[in-house]
């Protein structure tokens, strides 16, 4: 089944992020829909999965969005292993296959490699179809 992100009018947003940055990146989304966008009501983790599946559904701001999941990882001090967990999750549920590859291979995996593997299994794509 293809991963289908929620059209971004619909996504909530962590509210700590409010108001300053919540602002900054309310008015980004909205530019890239036209339209207004909800940012409330999510934890920092799932704020990041949706900025990381986001660049799936929109390749012209894929470095944006995923610079954005950093940023918010940095900003709360969220540690590198949740950080990896939470993007490798994102990466396979929005079946960004190639940049899972990159994300795996760009440096050594504080969490191993064995949650890139179960992610692919669970998504139904071949562990070596994304090679580490």
């Amino acid at each position: 089944m293809p991963f289908h992100p929620a059209p971004l009018s619909l996504l909530p947003w962590h509210p700590a992020i409010a108001p300053c940055r919540g602002t900054l990146l309310w008015r980004r989304y909205g530019q890239l829909t036209g339209r207004h966008v909800a940012l409330v009501d999510l934890s920092v983790s799932e704020t990041m999965h949706n900025l990381v599946a986001l660049a799936a559904a929109h390749p012209t701001e894929k470095a944006n969005l995923l610079g954005e999941a950093l940023k918010v990882s940095r900003q709360f001090k969220v540690p590198d292993k949740r950080f990896w967990h939470v993007k490798v999750r994102a990466l396979a549920a929005s079946h960004q296959w190639d940049d899972l590859r990159k994300f795996a291979n760009e440096k050594k995996s504080p969490i191993g490699y064995k949650p890139f593997a179960e992610r692919c299994i669970e998504q139904r794509q071949p562990p070596d179809s994304v090679a580490w």
